[in-house]
């Protein structure tokens, strides 16, 4: 059997540009790559967020690659672990994110600090 080397998360959104700014200005993330058709749609992007590589791409509906706002909705979501919830919270509204959760111990659940956004 084949060895799994590594696993990379890979999104499909609506305006990958902006996407990528957002993962920069919150998460700090790092971008490896981007290519991008000369409308500016993206084909294909890498972004290093901690210890993982994130690929993202805008939707390309021919390849049946359709992001969450076109099919309504996502059964995925991306659980990051950071040392200050609440900061993070707070930058991501600053960049446009919607708070689902605000921060809240869950010590009866798992012990984490918790946001959604």
């Amino acid at each position: 059997m084949p060895t799994i080397l590594e696993v990379f998360p890979m999104l499909c959104v609506r305006d990958a540009a902006a996407a990528i700014d957002f993962y920069k200005a919150v998460f700090g993330a790092e971008e490896l790559l981007r290519l991008a058709e000369p409308s500016g749609r993206v084909a294909h992007a890498e972004l290093r967020l901690g210890p993982i590589t994130l690929m993202l791409a805008d939707e390309f509906p021919d390849y049946h690659f359709l992001s969450p706002t076109t099919v309504g909705g996502t059964a995925v979501t991306l659980h990051l672990h950071v040392t200050e919830v609440d900061a993070l919270a707070e930058r991501a509204v600053a960049a446009g994110a919607t708070v689902l959760m605000p921060p809240t111990d869950q010590g009866h659940l798992y012990g984490d600090r918790k946001s959604v956004v």
